[in-house]
C-alpha cells in the first residue's frame, strides 16, 4: 500500500485485512468512490434490492461465516433503511460494518435535503456509531474492526462524506490487529463460586453464546 492513499482505499484495504470478502450494499452518489476503490483488489460489492435487504444479507453472511458483516448505504433514506438490520446483528450478538455516506462536510451544517444525524440514529442500536476523517481514519477503523468482534460482537457504524472519500491520508500502516472473541477461560471473583461449585452434588452450568464463540 502506498503511503499516500485515499480513505476510500483505506477502507477497502482494512475490510479485506479483516477477511471481509463481500460488502452488500446499494450504489449512490455518496459512496461511488468507495465502490470505485473496491473494485480495485478490495471486497467485492453484492448489489441490494434496497439498503435494508443489504443489511441483513451482511447479518446473514457474518452469521455463515463466523467473519464480519458488512454493509453499505446512500445517505438520508438510505441509511435509516439499514437500521433494523443493524439492530438485528447487534441484538443477535454478530459482529457488522455498516457504512453510510453523507452530504459534503462543507454543506453538511445547513444542507436540508436528505440529511440525517446519522452519529444519533445509530448510536442506540451500536456498539460504536462514528465517522471516518483523513487525519484520524486508521485508528477509527482499527477500533472499528475489534469493537464490533470484541466480546459481545455487535455492530458499528460509520458515516463518511461525500468528499472525504477521495480524500488523500498521509502514511499509516493499515495494519488490522488481532480480531475475534476472547479466548476460552474462566475467571472467578472471589472463593465463593470455586466453594459453590466444589460443594453442589449436581453442579450445572448456564453457558451463552459466548462461550460458543469462544471455545469454552
Amino acid at each position: 500500500m502506498d503511503s499516500e492513499r485515499t480513505v476510500a482505499t483505506a477502507l477497502a484495504h482494512y475490510l479485506c485485512q479483516a477477511g471481509v470478502t463481500r460488502v452488500f450494499g446499494y450504489p449512490g452518489e455518496s459512496v461511488v468512490d468507495f465502490m470505485e476503490a473496491a473494485r480495485d483488489g478490495g471486497p467485492a460489492i453484492i448489489a441490494a434490492v434496497r439498503e435494508a435487504s443489504a443489511a441483513f444479507m451482511a447479518e446473514g453472511a457474518a452469521m455463515r461465516t463466523g467473519g464480519i458483516g458488512t454493509c453499505l448505504s446512500t445517505l438520508g433514506p438510505g441509511s435509516t433503511a439499514l437500521l433494523n438490520g443493524v439492530a438485528s446483528a447487534t441484538l443477535d450478538r454478530v459482529p457488522l460494518l455498516a457504512i453510510s455516506g453523507q452530504v459534503e462536510s462543507s454543506r453538511e451544517q445547513y444542507w436540508t435535503h436528505q440529511l440525517v444525524d446519522q452519529g444519533r440514529l445509530f448510536a442506540p442500536v451500536t456498539k460504536l456509531a462514528t465517522r471516518l476523517e483523513p487525519g484520524s481514519a486508521d485508528t477509527v477503523l482499527r477500533r472499528a474492526l475489534r469493537t464490533a468482534t470484541a466480546e459481545r460482537p455487535g455492530a458499528v457504524h460509520l458515516t463518511v462524506t461525500t468528499d472525504t472519500f477521495g480524500m488523500t491520508m498521509q502514511g499509516g500502516g493499515g495494519t488490522v490487529p488481532p480480531l475475534g472473541p476472547a479466548t476460552g477461560s474462566l475467571d472467578f471473583c472471589g472463593d465463593e463460586p470455586l466453594r459453590q461449585l466444589r460443594d453442589a452434588r449436581r453442579p450445572v452450568l448456564l453457558a451463552g453464546g459466548g462461550a460458543v464463540r469462544c471455545g469454552a
